[in-house]
């Protein structure tokens, strides 16, 4: 990329092509097109100038051989250039393909995705900013976006045990408000799910856990007092603690 940047860095570079819109590109690759088309024009015409010129001196000088050489050399030449331009906007056009492939899947998940991803978010303070998905039905792969620098992607396999509950417990609480926007609420009950969360991602998925029950009734069961006082920083008055006799 620096070879062919004309000088620009990466940076540069970057911000050249985000400046161009996705429904300029056909026009810029039709007017590069014919631009290159029309400079090989002109140097076939000078090529077939100057072989004509050998050729014509090579005859005064009794012999054809160089000139029927030149003018093989320069057929190879431009058939080497045909081919170039060919795969470059093969190429091309893939690249742009797969680019626009992943925008679509980037901006236009499912309502289900976007849901649980912006409880991931909430669930892991942060951390991970983003879901995505590849491929469909049973070749359907799961990544998380982490925040920071270069935007890292974490495959499911790449997390730890209490991120993987917090993901499965995002993608539940995003099911279930799904399920509440066409069918009759019915309580949420969850049995110490936090036993792998820490004390940070703990207080966060309690405010999820209150989010939802602005829907519908949440019920959470635990034998941990310090879930409790946890809900208790967490959410103030706003909690039911109903004490069970063992």
């Amino acid at each position: 990329m620096l070879e062919h940047g004309d000088g620009l860095d990466l940076d540069q570079l970057r911000a050249e092509v985000e400046s161009i819109a996705v429904d300029q590109i056909d026009a810029l690759l039709r007017e590069a097109k014919l631009a290159a088309t029309q400079a090989d024009d002109t140097q076939q015409a000078a090529q077939e100038e100057a072989v004509i010129s050998r050729d014509k001196l090579r005859q005064l000088e009794g012999s054809d051989s160089a000139a029927r050489a030149s003018s093989s050399k320069a057929m190879a030449q431009r058939e080497m250039a045909d081919a170039a331009e060919t795969y470059i906007g093969l190429h091309t056009q893939s690249l742009l393909l797969d680019w626009a492939l992943q925008r679509y899947r980037d901006e236009k998940q499912a309502p289900l995705l976007q849901r649980a991803s912006e409880y991931f978010s909430e669930l892991t303070c942060g951390e991970h900013v983003r879901l995505l998905a590849d491929g469909e039905g049973a070749s359907l792969t799961l990544w998380s976006r982490r925040a920071g620098p270069g935007s890292v992607k974490v495959p499911i396999e790449g997390m730890s045990d209490g991120t993987r509950d917090q993901l499965y417990l995002a993608l539940r609480l995003a099911a279930v408000e799904l399920h509440l926007d066409n069918n009759v609420a019915l309580p949420f009950v969850a049995d110490d799910l936090l036993v792998n969360f820490d004390d940070t991602r703990a207080l966060a998925a309690i405010r999820s856990l209150a989010t939802l029950a602005r829907r519908t009734q949440t019920l959470y069961f635990t034998h941990h007092r310090h879930v409790v006082e946890l809900a208790r920083d967490a959410l103030g008055d706003n909690f039911n603690l109903i004490e069970l006799a063992s």
